[in-house]
C-alpha cells in the first residue's frame, strides 16, 4: 500500500517541482535582460527622454521626420511630419490617450485603442516587468532572424493583455515581442541596440500590427534629462 501511495505521489510532486522551475527560469531570464539593458538603477536614473529619427510606412509610400517625448512615469508625445500632409500628434497625459491630426482634429482616442497606449506611456516598462506582468512562464525556445531566443509570456496587471517577449538567447536582449489585447495585436521586432547614458536602447524598430499596418522606425538620436513642461502632453498642445 505504502508503495502505491509512493507510485502515486511522485508524479504530482514531480510535475508541481517542474512548474516551479519554470516560473523560476521565467523570472531569471527576466533579470538577466534587465541587467542586459543597464539595470534597474541605471534606468530609473533618468526621468525624461527626447528620441529623434525616421519613420517608414512602406504600404502608403509615407517616409516622416518623428521627434518622441517621454516623462516619468507615464507621459507620451510623438510627432510626425509628413511631406504634404502635415503635423500628426500623438500623446497620452497620464490619463487618457489622444490624437490631433489634419483629418480628425484634436480628440480623445476610442476606448479600445487606451490600453495599448498606456502600456506604452509607461516609462520604466522595461524594467518593471516583474512588477506590470502576472504569470511570467517559459514557453520555451524559437529561433528569430536565425538565432535562439527564449520565450515567455505574462498577463498585465492593468488590463490583463497578453504579451509574449523573445529574449535572445546569447545576449537576453529583447529582440521580439507580440502583445494582444481587446483592442488589437501588434508584433514588434527591436534591434541595433546601443548604449546611451549608462543604458542600452535599441536604434531599429520593426512593427506590424495586421490590419491597421506596420512601420519602421531608425532611431537617430537619443537624448536623457531634457526639460518637459507637463502641459506638452495634454490634448491641444502645440
Amino acid at each position: 500500500m505504502k508503495k502505491l501511495y509512493y507510485l502515486l505521489f511522485v508524479p504530482v510532486f514531480l510535475a508541481a517541482s517542474m512548474a516551479n522551475l519554470a516560473a523560476a527560469s521565467a523570472e531569471d531570464l527576466i533579470q538577466a535582460h534587465l541587467k542586459a539593458i543597464g539595470g534597474v538603477e541605471a534606468n530609473k536614473k533618468h526621468t525624461s527622454r527626447l528620441i529623434k529619427g525616421s519613420l517608414q510606412i512602406p504600404e502608403q509610400g509615407i517616409s516622416a521626420e518623428i521627434t518622441i517625448r517621454a516623462k516619468a512615469p507615464n507621459l507620451l508625445r510623438t510627432e510626425l511630419e509628413i511631406p504634404g500632409v502635415g503635423k500628426i500628434v500623438e500623446g497620452f497625459d497620464g490619463k487618457a490617450a489622444w490624437s490631433d491630426n489634419p483629418f480628425t482634429g484634436a480628440a480623445v482616442k476610442p476606448a479600445d485603442q487606451q490600453g495599448q497606449a498606456r502600456r506604452q506611456a509607461e516609462f520604466y516598462r522595461d524594467v518593471e516587468l516583474l512588477t506590470r506582468f502576472d504569470n511570467w512562464t517559459l514557453k520555451g525556445k524559437e529561433s528569430v532572424d536565425g538565432k535562439p531566443v527564449h520565450v515567455l509570456e505574462g498577463k498585465s496587471k492593468d488590463d490583463g493583455a497578453m504579451e509574449t517577449i523573445y529574449l535572445d538567447e546569447a545576449t537576453h536582449l529583447m529582440v521580439q515581442m507580440k502583445t494582444r489585447d481587446a483592442g488589437a495585436s501588434a508584433t514588434t521586432r527591436l534591434g541595433d541596440y546601443r548604449w546611451v547614458d549608462g543604458v542600452r536602447f535599441p536604434f531599429s524598430i520593426e512593427v506590424d500590427a495586421g490590419p491597421v499596418g506596420a512601420f519602421s522606425l531608425r532611431v537617430t538620436e537619443v537624448k536623457h534629462g531634457v526639460e518637459l513642461d507637463e502641459k506638452l502632453f495634454r490634448l491641444g498642445a502645440q
